[in-house]
């Protein structure tokens, strides 16, 4: 990912990245915890427009509202239940990346999201928490 190997943002690893529209989402891990970086592909040369969250595999939810330059919300998370084995959030389902010994969940959406949006299931599609708490 030469975008982010140009830029001035420190990384450990690589995860994933996400391409959606003239967008790259780039997820990365810094000492054991997980971070997201957004750049924007539809100028001659890649900018960087933002970045943030910091999850680490205790689970937990990261949300990106709106803004002028991405035009919809965007969410990342990690689930700390063994059971999870699907997401739904406002009816679509949320997409699974395993890789490099991280399992993180992607969802892009037209509303704003809410923790308690969130529902997810086990294999036999019983509700089940996302996240334990203690």
């Amino acid at each position: 990912m030469n975008g982010l190997n140009n830029s001035d943002i420190y990384y450990d690893e690589i995860v994933h990245f996400e391409i959606k529209d003239n967008f790259v989402f780039v997820f990365y891990t810094v000492a054991n915890r997980l971070f997201y970086d957004v750049f924007d592909l539809s100028l001659s040369n890649m900018e960087h427009i933002g970045g943030g969250g910091s999850l680490d595999e205790d689970g937990g939810i990261s949300v990106s509202g709106k803004s002028d330059r991405i035009p919809y919300y965007f969410s990342y998370f990690i689930s700390n239940n063994p059971e999870v084995e699907q997401v739904e959030v406002h009816g679509n389902l949320a997409k699974n990346v395993k890789s490099k010994g991280v399992s993180l969940w992607i969802i892009f959406s037209d509303q704003n999201l809410e923790e308690a949006d969130y529902i997810a299931y086990d294999q036999q599609g019983n509700q089940v928490n996302l996240i334990q708490r203690d």
